[in-house]
Protein backbone atom coordinates (compact mmCIF):
# COMPACT_ATOMS: atom_id res chain seq x y z
CA UNK A 1 0.00 0.00 0.00
CA UNK A 2 1.20 3.48 -0.75
CA UNK A 3 1.88 5.52 2.38
CA UNK A 4 0.70 9.11 2.87
CA UNK A 5 2.35 11.18 5.64
CA UNK A 6 0.29 14.06 7.00
CA UNK A 7 0.15 16.10 10.22
CA UNK A 8 -1.59 14.08 12.95
CA UNK A 9 -4.44 15.74 14.76
CA UNK A 10 -4.33 15.01 18.49
CA UNK A 11 -7.94 15.64 19.55
CA UNK A 12 -10.94 14.04 17.84
CA UNK A 13 -14.56 14.53 16.93
CA UNK A 14 -16.91 11.96 15.47
CA UNK A 15 -19.58 12.72 12.86
CA UNK A 16 -22.44 10.22 12.79
CA UNK A 17 -24.77 10.37 9.78
CA UNK A 18 -28.25 9.04 10.58
CA UNK A 19 -30.34 7.16 8.05
CA UNK A 20 -33.20 9.58 8.66
CA UNK A 21 -33.47 12.99 7.01
CA UNK A 22 -32.05 14.72 10.11
CA UNK A 23 -28.28 14.65 10.66
CA UNK A 24 -27.08 13.97 14.21
CA UNK A 25 -23.55 14.85 15.24
CA UNK A 26 -21.69 13.49 18.27
CA UNK A 27 -18.39 15.03 19.31
CA UNK A 28 -15.83 12.98 21.26
CA UNK A 29 -12.54 14.24 22.67
CA UNK A 30 -9.79 11.66 22.31
CA UNK A 31 -8.10 11.90 25.71
CA UNK A 32 -6.41 8.52 25.60
CA UNK A 33 -9.49 6.59 26.67
CA UNK A 34 -10.66 3.72 24.40
CA UNK A 35 -13.07 4.77 21.68
CA UNK A 36 -16.17 2.56 21.52
CA UNK A 37 -16.98 1.31 18.03
CA UNK A 38 -20.26 -0.61 17.79
CA UNK A 39 -20.82 -2.50 14.55
CA UNK A 40 -24.00 -3.84 12.99
CA UNK A 41 -23.28 -7.31 11.60
CA UNK A 42 -22.71 -7.14 7.84
CA UNK A 43 -22.66 -3.33 7.73
CA UNK A 44 -19.35 -1.61 7.05
CA UNK A 45 -18.18 1.30 9.18
CA UNK A 46 -15.36 3.64 8.25
CA UNK A 47 -13.13 5.30 10.85
CA UNK A 48 -11.23 8.14 9.21
CA UNK A 49 -8.14 9.32 11.12
CA UNK A 50 -7.08 11.89 8.51
CA UNK A 51 -3.48 10.61 8.52
CA UNK A 52 -1.61 7.43 7.71
CA UNK A 53 -2.19 4.61 10.20
CA UNK A 54 -0.97 1.11 10.96
CA UNK A 55 -3.50 -1.61 11.80
CA UNK A 56 -2.65 -5.27 12.36
CA UNK A 57 -5.30 -7.58 10.94
CA UNK A 58 -4.25 -10.25 13.43
CA UNK A 59 -5.74 -8.23 16.27
CA UNK A 60 -9.19 -8.64 14.75
CA UNK A 61 -9.05 -12.44 14.86
CA UNK A 62 -11.96 -14.06 13.03
CA UNK A 63 -14.53 -11.53 14.19
CA UNK A 64 -14.22 -9.15 11.24
CA UNK A 65 -14.63 -9.70 7.52
CA UNK A 66 -11.38 -8.59 5.84
CA UNK A 67 -10.62 -5.50 7.95
CA UNK A 68 -8.16 -3.16 6.25
CA UNK A 69 -6.79 0.37 6.33
CA UNK A 70 -6.43 2.67 3.33
CA UNK A 71 -5.25 6.28 3.22
CA UNK A 72 -5.86 6.91 6.91
CA UNK A 73 -9.23 5.14 6.97
CA UNK A 74 -10.02 1.91 8.79
CA UNK A 75 -12.77 -0.27 7.27
CA UNK A 76 -14.54 -2.67 9.64
CA UNK A 77 -17.34 -5.15 8.92
CA UNK A 78 -18.47 -7.71 11.52
CA UNK A 79 -19.11 -11.31 10.46
CA UNK A 80 -21.27 -12.03 13.50
CA UNK A 81 -22.05 -10.78 16.98
CA UNK A 82 -19.18 -10.48 19.45
CA UNK A 83 -18.53 -8.69 22.76
CA UNK A 84 -15.99 -5.91 23.12
CA UNK A 85 -12.71 -6.70 21.41
CA UNK A 86 -9.87 -4.27 22.11
CA UNK A 87 -7.80 -3.24 19.11
CA UNK A 88 -5.05 -0.71 18.50
CA UNK A 89 -4.36 1.72 15.68
CA UNK A 90 -0.99 3.46 15.45
CA UNK A 91 -0.58 6.91 13.92
CA UNK A 92 2.45 6.67 11.64
CA UNK A 93 3.49 10.33 11.88
CA UNK A 94 3.64 10.48 15.68
CA UNK A 95 3.69 6.85 16.80
CA UNK A 96 0.66 7.56 19.02
CA UNK A 97 -1.65 4.64 19.79
CA UNK A 98 -5.43 4.97 19.54
CA UNK A 99 -7.35 2.25 21.39
CA UNK A 100 -10.62 1.01 19.92
CA UNK A 101 -13.17 -1.07 21.84
CA UNK A 102 -14.98 -2.81 18.99
CA UNK A 103 -18.15 -4.86 19.42
CA UNK A 104 -20.90 -6.10 17.09
CA UNK A 105 -24.61 -6.87 17.28
CA UNK A 106 -27.27 -8.35 15.03
CA UNK A 107 -29.60 -5.52 16.06
CA UNK A 108 -30.00 -2.50 13.82
CA UNK A 109 -27.80 0.42 14.89
CA UNK A 110 -29.23 3.86 14.12
CA UNK A 111 -25.93 5.50 13.23
CA UNK A 112 -24.22 6.31 10.00
CA UNK A 113 -21.31 4.41 8.55
CA UNK A 114 -18.53 7.00 8.98
CA UNK A 115 -16.60 8.22 12.01
CA UNK A 116 -14.30 11.12 11.16
CA UNK A 117 -11.36 11.80 13.47
CA UNK A 118 -10.00 15.36 13.58
CA UNK A 119 -8.41 17.93 15.92
CA UNK A 120 -10.65 20.49 17.42
CA UNK A 121 -12.92 20.64 20.48
CA UNK A 122 -16.47 21.67 19.73
CA UNK A 123 -19.36 22.77 21.90
CA UNK A 124 -22.50 20.64 21.89
CA UNK A 125 -24.71 21.40 18.87
CA UNK A 126 -28.28 22.52 19.24
CA UNK A 127 -31.11 20.04 18.82
CA UNK A 128 -32.41 21.42 15.51
CA UNK A 129 -31.50 19.52 12.38
CA UNK A 130 -30.53 22.74 10.59
CA UNK A 131 -28.05 23.65 13.32
CA UNK A 132 -26.63 20.13 13.28
CA UNK A 133 -26.26 20.27 9.51
CA UNK A 134 -24.41 23.60 9.60
CA UNK A 135 -22.12 22.33 12.38
CA UNK A 136 -21.34 19.19 10.43
CA UNK A 137 -20.57 21.16 7.24
CA UNK A 138 -18.17 23.43 9.13
CA UNK A 139 -16.40 20.45 10.68
CA UNK A 140 -16.04 18.62 7.39
CA UNK A 141 -14.77 21.80 5.70
CA UNK A 142 -12.10 22.17 8.37
CA UNK A 143 -11.11 18.52 8.01
CA UNK A 144 -10.80 18.79 4.22
CA UNK A 145 -8.90 22.06 4.48
CA UNK A 146 -6.35 20.46 6.79
CA UNK A 147 -5.87 17.56 4.37
CA UNK A 148 -5.50 19.89 1.40
CA UNK A 149 -2.87 21.96 3.23
CA UNK A 150 -0.41 19.08 2.72
CA UNK A 151 1.98 19.93 -0.11
CA UNK A 152 1.76 17.26 -2.78
CA UNK A 153 4.87 15.49 -3.98
CA UNK A 154 5.35 13.35 -7.08
CA UNK A 155 4.56 10.21 -5.11
CA UNK A 156 1.23 11.71 -4.00
CA UNK A 157 0.30 12.40 -7.64
CA UNK A 158 1.15 8.87 -8.75
CA UNK A 159 -0.77 7.40 -5.81
CA UNK A 160 -3.82 9.52 -6.67
CA UNK A 161 -3.79 8.35 -10.30
CA UNK A 162 -3.39 4.70 -9.34
CA UNK A 163 -6.24 4.80 -6.84
CA UNK A 164 -8.47 6.72 -9.25
CA UNK A 165 -7.81 4.04 -11.88
CA UNK A 166 -8.28 0.87 -9.87
CA UNK A 167 -9.84 1.53 -6.46
CA UNK A 168 -13.54 0.76 -5.96
CA UNK A 169 -15.79 3.80 -6.16
CA UNK A 170 -16.05 4.24 -2.38
CA UNK A 171 -12.25 4.37 -2.09
CA UNK A 172 -11.55 6.74 -4.96
CA UNK A 173 -9.67 9.82 -3.74
CA UNK A 174 -11.32 13.25 -3.64
CA UNK A 175 -8.92 16.18 -3.71
CA UNK A 176 -9.96 19.53 -5.17
CA UNK A 177 -6.34 20.38 -5.93
CA UNK A 178 -6.59 17.95 -8.86
CA UNK A 179 -8.33 19.81 -11.69
CA UNK A 180 -9.42 17.52 -14.56
CA UNK A 181 -8.11 18.59 -17.95
CA UNK A 182 -9.24 17.50 -21.40
CA UNK A 183 -7.26 14.85 -23.23
CA UNK A 184 -7.32 14.32 -26.98
CA UNK A 185 -8.61 10.84 -27.76
CA UNK A 186 -7.34 11.38 -31.33
CA UNK A 187 -3.76 12.09 -30.27
CA UNK A 188 -1.41 9.80 -32.20
CA UNK A 189 0.49 7.66 -29.68
CA UNK A 190 2.17 5.39 -32.22
CA UNK A 191 5.53 6.85 -31.17
CA UNK A 192 4.84 6.86 -27.44
CA UNK A 193 7.56 4.20 -27.26
CA UNK A 194 10.75 4.38 -29.31
CA UNK A 195 13.93 2.31 -29.55
CA UNK A 196 13.50 -1.42 -28.97
CA UNK A 197 9.96 -0.84 -27.65
CA UNK A 198 8.71 0.80 -30.87
CA UNK A 199 5.45 -0.69 -32.21
CA UNK A 200 5.21 -3.26 -29.41
CA UNK A 201 2.22 -1.69 -27.65
CA UNK A 202 -1.14 -0.09 -28.32
CA UNK A 203 -1.72 3.06 -26.27
CA UNK A 204 -4.49 5.57 -25.64
CA UNK A 205 -5.01 8.51 -23.31
CA UNK A 206 -7.45 7.91 -20.43
CA UNK A 207 -7.58 11.14 -18.42
CA UNK A 208 -5.46 13.93 -17.00
CA UNK A 209 -5.35 16.52 -14.22
CA UNK A 210 -3.56 19.78 -13.59
CA UNK A 211 -2.22 19.92 -10.04
CA UNK A 212 0.15 22.37 -8.38
CA UNK A 213 1.93 23.37 -11.60
CA UNK A 214 2.19 19.89 -13.11
CA UNK A 215 0.13 17.73 -15.45
CA UNK A 216 -0.74 14.20 -14.40
CA UNK A 217 -1.76 11.92 -17.27
CA UNK A 218 -3.03 8.32 -17.33
CA UNK A 219 -2.27 6.21 -20.41
CA UNK A 220 -3.66 2.74 -21.13
CA UNK A 221 -1.07 0.43 -22.68
CA UNK A 222 -1.67 -3.04 -24.16
CA UNK A 223 0.75 -5.66 -25.43
CA UNK A 224 0.40 -6.16 -29.19
CA UNK A 225 2.38 -9.37 -29.48
CA UNK A 226 1.66 -13.01 -28.71
CA UNK A 227 4.53 -13.27 -26.25
CA UNK A 228 4.77 -11.69 -22.77
CA UNK A 229 6.59 -8.36 -22.56
CA UNK A 230 8.25 -6.27 -19.89
CA UNK A 231 7.81 -2.52 -20.23
CA UNK A 232 10.99 -0.50 -20.65
CA UNK A 233 10.14 3.07 -19.64
CA UNK A 234 13.54 4.26 -20.84
CA UNK A 235 11.99 3.94 -24.30
CA UNK A 236 9.08 6.19 -23.32
CA UNK A 237 9.16 9.13 -25.71
CA UNK A 238 7.88 11.82 -23.34
CA UNK A 239 9.57 14.76 -21.66
CA UNK A 240 8.42 13.77 -18.17
CA UNK A 241 9.57 14.57 -14.67
CA UNK A 242 8.35 11.15 -13.55
CA UNK A 243 6.71 8.13 -15.15
CA UNK A 244 5.71 4.79 -13.67
CA UNK A 245 3.46 1.87 -14.72
CA UNK A 246 0.87 0.10 -12.60
CA UNK A 247 2.88 -3.04 -13.38
CA UNK A 248 5.75 -3.70 -15.79
CA UNK A 249 5.12 -7.29 -16.84
CA UNK A 250 2.45 -7.79 -19.50
CA UNK A 251 0.97 -11.11 -20.61
CA UNK A 252 0.67 -12.08 -24.24
CA UNK A 253 -2.12 -10.30 -26.10
CA UNK A 254 -5.64 -11.52 -25.31
CA UNK A 255 -4.40 -13.17 -22.11
CA UNK A 256 -5.41 -11.79 -18.71
CA UNK A 257 -2.83 -9.20 -17.68
CA UNK A 258 -1.94 -8.06 -21.20
CA UNK A 259 -2.62 -4.39 -20.34
CA UNK A 260 -1.60 -1.82 -17.76
CA UNK A 261 -1.68 1.91 -17.17
CA UNK A 262 1.22 4.34 -17.13
CA UNK A 263 1.11 7.47 -14.97
CA UNK A 264 3.13 10.38 -16.31
CA UNK A 265 3.92 13.72 -14.66
CA UNK A 266 4.93 16.56 -16.99
CA UNK A 267 5.46 20.29 -16.71
CA UNK A 268 3.33 20.94 -19.80
CA UNK A 269 0.21 19.36 -21.28
CA UNK A 270 0.90 15.81 -22.36
CA UNK A 271 0.38 16.51 -26.07
CA UNK A 272 3.16 19.11 -25.86
CA UNK A 273 5.46 16.85 -23.82
CA UNK A 274 5.44 13.83 -26.11
CA UNK A 275 8.58 13.59 -28.25
CA UNK A 276 11.53 13.50 -25.83
CA UNK A 277 13.03 10.98 -23.42
CA UNK A 278 11.85 11.15 -19.78
CA UNK A 279 14.01 12.76 -17.13
CA UNK A 280 13.19 10.39 -14.27
CA UNK A 281 11.72 6.90 -14.24
CA UNK A 282 9.72 5.68 -11.25
CA UNK A 283 9.57 1.98 -10.40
Amino acid sequence: MWSNYMIFKALTFVILLLSSSAIATEYIENNGEPIAINLEVGKERVIDFGTNILFKKGEAGNFLDNPFSHQGRLYLTAKNEFPIKRMQVQIVETGAIVILDVSATENKIETGNALVVSTKKFSEPTSTSNSNSESMKASVAEYQSANNAHRLGALDLLRFASQDSFAPQRLKPIDHRFSPTKVSQKLDLSELFIGQSYALYDARLIKAWFVEGSYLTVIAVRNRSKIPRQLNLFDLNVNATLATPQHVNLSARDVAGDATRIYVITKQPFENAIGAAPLVIGG
